[in-house]
Parts: C-alpha cells; sequence; structure tokens
C-alpha cells in the first residue's frame, strides 16, 4: 500500500486563548475539515486520516 501526505492544517492560538474551551475532538474536525478542502482531494477518496494533539490532554481520546 502507498502511502501520501497530501496537506495538513492546524488550530493555531495561544495558551489560554479563544480556543480554551474548544475540545481537542472539535479543533480535530476543524483541522481535518480544512485539511481536506485543502487537498482538493474529495473526501470519499481518503481512505485514512492520521492527526495527534499536542500539550493538551483529552479524556475522550487515547493517548498513542
Amino acid at each position: 500500500m502507498k502511502t501520501y501526505i497530501i496537506d495538513g492544517a492546524r488550530t493555531a492560538g495561544t495558551f489560554g486563548g479563544s480556543l480554551k474551551d474548544v475540545s481537542e475532538v472539535d479543533l480535530g474536525v476543524i483541522a481535518t475539515k480544512e485539511a481536506i478542502k485543502r487537498s482538493n482531494i474529495p473526501a470519499m477518496d481518503i481512505d485514512e486520516i492520521i492527526f495527534v494533539n499536542v500539550i493538551q490532554n483529552s479524556k475522550n481520546i487515547l493517548p498513542i
């Protein structure tokens, strides 16, 4: 299986800033949707997406 890195996106912000009350899962959804939009690849053609969470600790996501 071939693997391709097509695009990426992040949710830039400052510690304790305007995104402080947005969950890690919701931030991941925002970044994922933006990366798909930037890639110009139909979402149905994407088999797998991997994204990471830096700094914050979430009870909603299992650590790797």
